[in-house]
């Protein structure tokens, strides 16, 4: 039985009919076809707020925000909002706002202004990604936790101005949803004092109780920040521009449409697809979309961004993902994995193959079928094939980390009874056992019960070492009671992965890392949370070590990332943990394009010479180091890899749940311009104080 979605409610927006600017074609077809879809799914009629042409002016547009925070049946925890918009899209930069209004941006750091066009729009500004945020941010935390947010129009993912305004358009069948020079974003007191408040109250005040997961954590109230608070699924890049086909629909739009209703025809539940998945799979029929009939080149990629986006398809449910399964592409009869030297492929290692990853991968391994890599490149990694013909091999499928040969990096291991290492463990090629505790990167403690692990961290003359977690010594077989090698073995193969991208390094001039305490700068305003900056100097030493004494688990910390090369560079954080984990989530806001390996379609976040800082300003959220019940002390190493294109790294994640079965208690020149990667690290030590 196919399941309903009547806890789904929908504001719909879709405007041609402009009084001041551009008329456009389709998108109000291109709302209309939304509407259809989703009740088509379930959702009643009564939850969907339908706004057209002059129903969509400015007033129109907030009182239907409105209308969504007041609605007493949606339920947080329950409910799913779908917030879709078509039409045009507009930019403006911040130092362009008129005086008046420079007191309702204060702390807002982006330059570059985004908006979508209300129908009035000329008569009224347009309403900017400010007031946007405003509202997702009030939904969020008043009415649900699962936003889905798509603008079909142009600037959808950032912007700058563009080159012109789509009169060209009316050569063939296109037309694009832009709106250049709109007017100044100027707002009466009264349309301020409709925009949401925070209050002072939200921030760092709800239970910080610490719970099993990882210690590195968002203090409460920052996780309602921006796309936090939602999934943005927008119709294009940076200076890329929003197709429609005139009288027919937006590219974007239909080929969503298309990818969801196809899944339904095969039965399927649209609920078992991420968001990262219909990304992935709009890239063929994206271009299909695009073939104009006067032969002109046109493309869109389109952005997917959010915490939130492994999440089923407007489900409150993460659809299952194995981040070690890496696509694998094929090209003139030859077999690449999309990864390289900068995911850590190691020459000569085996995968196994696998036809999707959005299930368990036991069940879609293409048993007795192997991949074995023989040439490594930056991204990606030329395969061998094994066990079965070239002509039989799916076009579209994954590859997983079997093993690697036998020279492959070594882990150093301590353990205080020699005897069971020599029976149980044995000798392994990957494993290096040492006899003195200060040489070794992992300890094991025995005893009659449990084999504990430990990671031993040198900082500042001190070896910090910190429980990595416990497995029973003992399992019962047929036979019975039996040492509980398999086991500790895999824990160890999980340490050797951990250690070898810790320790993994492309050295590059002219990149570094700061940490710092922040501190509370201006208090919440009708439209943002509160704004943090960083107090004091920088708590890396120069060796990118810091110490520090934890008072209190609410404590916001950040850091600031600079790139003073001459290279555009794509950061990917990861913060390598005590427990063996290896996590992007502290900082790291997905995103996602339809293209892998192609760094003109998603906008470069740390272009040359500019610089990233996370935690304080409005580009992302603060962590704070809440240390678990017994902990006195735990150490957290901040990785930051960068490269030259837009990839995917999830593969170097590692999940403390898998690892211990529960949680634990801008364009380039293409004359100068060559792939590489690099990282860059910083290790922090928390010593608890309280």
């Amino acid at each position: 039985m196919s399941p309903t979605f009547e806890n789904l409610f929908a504001l719909v927006i879709g405007i041609d009919s402009y009084a001041e600017c551009r008329t456009l074609t389709a998108s109000v077809l291109d709302a209309k076809a939304i509407v259809a879809f989703l009740k088509s799914i379930g959702v009643p009629d009564r939850n969907i707020i339908r706004l057209y042409d002059q129903g969509a002016t400015f007033d129109g547009i907030l009182k239907g925000f409105e209308a969504l925070v007041t609605r007493a049946d949606i339920k947080k925890g329950h409910s799913s909002i779908f917030i879709y918009f078509s039409g045009h899209g507009a930019s403006d930069y911040k130092s362009a706002l008129p005086k008046s209004q420079e007191r309702y941006w204060s702390g807002w750091d982006e330059n570059v202004i985004e908006q979508i066009c209300p129908q009035d729009i000329g008569q009224m500004p347009g309403i900017p990604d400010r007031m946007m945020a405003a509202w997702l941010n009030k939904l969020a935390k008043d009415k649900s936790d699962n936003i889905i947010l798509m603008l079909d129009s142009c600037y959808a993912a950032g912007m700058t101005r563009a080159d012109d305004g789509g009169q060209s358009d009316d050569i063939d069948e296109f037309e694009t949803r832009t709106i250049v020079d709109p007017p100044p974003l100027s707002f009466s007191d009264e349309i301020w004092s409709r925009i949401p408040s925070i209050d002072e109250t939200d921030i760092l005040t709800r239970d910080q109780t610490p719970s099993d997961s990882r210690p590195t954590r968002n203090p409460s109230g920052f996780e309602f920040m921006y796309n936090h608070s939602h999934v943005l699924l927008a119709a294009c890049s940076r200076d890329s521009k929003a197709q429609a086909k005139k009288h027919k629909g937006g590219v974007f739009t239909t080929a969503v449409l298309d990818i969801l209703e196809s899944a339904r025809a095969r039965g399927q539940n649209i609920s078992n697809i991420s968001y990262v998945s219909l990304m992935e799979g709009l890239h063929q029929p994206i271009l299909r979309l695009l073939q104009s009939r006067t032969g002109v080149v046109r493309t869109q990629f389109p952005h997917c961004e959010g915490v939130s986006s492994n999440r089923g398809i407007f489900s409150h449910e993460v659809v299952f993902v194995d981040n070690e399964l890496v696509r694998v592409t094929q090209k003139d009869g030859r077999i690449f994995l999309c990864a390289g030297h900068a995911q850590g492929v190691i020459p000569g290692s085996e995968y196994s193959v696998h036809r999707d990853r959005d299930m368990p991968a036991a069940s879609s391994a293409l048993l007795g079928t192997i991949l074995q890599v023989s040439n490594i490149d930056t991204f990606q990694a030329e395969l061998m094939l094994h066990g079965m013909p070239l002509s039989y091999f799916p076009r579209s499928c994954f590859a997983k980390f079997m093993r690697a040969p036998h020279n492959s990096p070594l882990l150093s291991v301590f353990c205080n009874d020699s005897t069971w290492v020599r029976h149980v463990i044995g000798r392994r090629q990957d494993i290096r056992w040492v006899g003195c505790r200060e040489d070794a990167q992992i300890e094991l403690v025995i005893d009659n019960q449990e084999i504990a692990f430990y990671t031993l961290t040198p900082v500042r003359g001190n070896v910090y070492s910190c429980e990595s977690g416990r497995i029973p010594r003992w399992v019962r077989t047929s036979a019975g009671m039996e040492e509980n090698k398999d086991r500790a073995m895999d824990v160890l193969r999980w340490a050797n992965r951990f250690y070898y991208h810790l320790n993994r390094h492309s050295v590059i001039s002219g990149v570094s890392l700061e940490f710092h305490a922040l501190g509370k700068v201006s208090p919440p305003t009708r439209d943002k949370d509160a704004s943090y900056s960083r107090i004091g100097h920088n708590l890396f030493d120069k060796y990118g070590q810091a110490v520090i004494k934890i008072d209190n688990p609410k404590s916001p910390f950040g850091v600031t990332l600079y790139n003073r090369s001459s290279i555009d560079y794509y950061p990917y954080f990861f913060a390598f943990e005590s427990d063996l984990s290896i996590s992007s989530s502290a900082f790291d806001e997905p995103q996602f394009s339809v293209v892998h390996g192609q760094s003109d379609v998603v906008d470069c976040p740390l272009p040359r010479g500019s610089s990233m800082t996370l935690g304080c300003g409005s580009a992302s959220n603060p962590v704070c180091f809440p240390l678990l019940p017994g902990m006195v002390h735990d150490v957290t190493v901040w990785k930051i890899f960068l490269t030259t294109d837009r990839v995917d790294m999830g593969s170097i994640g590692q999940s403390s749940e898998v690892i211990w079965g529960k949680r634990r208690a801008s364009l380039k020149d293409p004359e100068s311009y060559v792939q590489h990667w690099a990282d860059v690290s910083g290790t922090v030590v928390q010593l608890k104080s309280y």
